[in-house]
């Protein structure tokens, strides 16, 4: 398999491109995080997935909106990287869940699952 994603339709109204400097700092619990990705309140775009793929940069998508989670994500890193391609294709088809996307992550070995639900709460989603 080559260092492309396996599927792309994730669909969003923004997404994230990461910059060299620090965009953002964010405290919380005492604590101070520092965001290098910025907002770009855009749909994504055949050329910034184009882009993304022959890392010219960095992209990623939202997975919490509003407290509501509409993907949720299953991830694999390991060298059975094709066979659970395989076994996610086949366990998704006899448990009829269409509506889902995979990705080659950074690394070879590594796999994303994004699976597409209905908007449900952080809570319910864990």
């Amino acid at each position: 398999m080559t260092n492309q994603s396996i599927s792309l339709t994730l669909n969003s109204n923004y997404y994230y491109i990461k910059r060299s400097n620090i965009v953002e700092k964010i405290s919380f619990n005492n604590r101070t995080f520092y965001a290098k990705f910025e907002r770009i309140n855009s749909t994504l775009t055949p050329l910034t997935i184009k882009q993304h793929l022959n890392k010219e940069f960095t992209i990623a998508i939202p997975l919490v909106n509003n407290n509501l989670v509409e993907r949720l994500l299953i991830e694999y890193d390991g060298e059975e990287h094709k066979r659970f391609i395989h076994a996610v294709k086949h366990l998704f088809k006899n448990i009829g869940i269409e509506s889902y996307s995979l990705f080659r992550g950074k690394y070879e070995t590594r796999v994303q699952v994004f699976i597409d639900i209905t908007a449900v709460s952080i809570e319910v989603a864990d």
